[in-house]
């Protein structure tokens, strides 16, 4: 049978923010933070070979204690978040645009192989205009074709 073990961590007096969301919503809470746990589970386990083992459980729980606890519409963020996330968001714009680079550099190299072979159909095109009263009419047209 399984045993879960508890490992606690505190936190005192700490002024913060929590940010919480998914792809569609995003809520913001901030206040005074008193004290905080995060239990995080272990699971004691026997192997095959009879050691006894520990891996972490797959749940953790947090609960906190907030002073003068307040949801806001409004996220304010530290100088240092707003960089990093301007940051983020900055690589992000740069690892799409690359990717618009490299597919218009391969529509690029299409249309040019186009261009080619539509030139060298032209060149091929007016040779034939250019010798059009030298073909002999009583010959097969595969003879001409074969340059």
């Amino acid at each position: 049978m399984a045993k879960v073990k508890k490992k606690e961590e505190k936190y005192k007096n700490v002024i913060g923010n929590i940010l919480i969301y998914s792809e569609k919503d995003i809520q913001y809470f901030h206040g005074v933070l008193i004290g905080m746990r995060i239990q995080q589970g272990y699971i004691d386990y026997e192997t095959l070979e009879g050691q006894r083992m520990k891996l972490p459980d797959r749940t953790c729980s947090m609960s906190a204690e907030i002073r003068s606890f307040a949801e806001s519409e409004n996220i304010t963020l530290d100088d240092t978040t707003m960089k990093r996330i301007a940051k983020f968001n900055k690589e992000i714009d740069i690892e799409k645009l690359d990717k618009q680079i490299e597919e218009k550099k391969k529509k690029i190299d299409e249309l040019d192989n186009i261009l080619q072979d539509r030139e060298g159909r032209i060149d091929k095109l007016k040779n034939f205009i250019k010798n059009i009263y030298e073909i002999d009419l009583y010959k097969s047209d595969e003879d001409y074709w074969d340059d």
